[in-house]
């Protein structure tokens, strides 16, 4: 059976791990949430361990508060990963798009030079 001060850890541990990588996100530093990537799945596995076997701690007004901070954090996170996604998205829909310009104005230029310097010579 969990106790408080062991549910208090693992959450603040949550919170840790979820601040950092908000931190991370909002610095322009995506590349490097991934190395949180198995600190936070520790700290989940154990957040949602704690929340399937002691419930009873959770109904208390202080963890209320710290699990209301924790599912809006996580939530903020989702949001702000997604906006990164979406920017990558159009990053790479407008390099697609400019190259596709490219190959097709490459399609419709004027001979090479040197095939119409030959045709004024001849």
């Amino acid at each position: 059976m969990t106790d408080t001060p062991h549910a208090q850890h693992i959450m603040s541990q949550v919170e840790s791990v979820l601040s950092a990588e908000k931190h991370l996100l909002l610095s322009g530093q995506v590349h490097r949430v991934a190395e949180l990537a198995e600190e936070k799945v520790q700290a989940m596995e154990a957040f949602d361990s704690l929340l399937r076997d002691a419930g009873h701690l959770l109904r208390a007004e202080n963890f209320q508060q710290r699990l209301k901070g924790i599912i809006q954090a996580a939530a903020e996170n989702s949001i702000h990963f997604r906006a990164v996604q979406n920017g990558l998205q159009n990053i790479v829909s407008r390099l697609g798009r400019g190259l596709i310009n490219r190959m097709a104005c490459r399609r419709r230029s004027p001979k090479p030079p040197e095939i119409i310097l030959r045709r004024l010579d001849g």
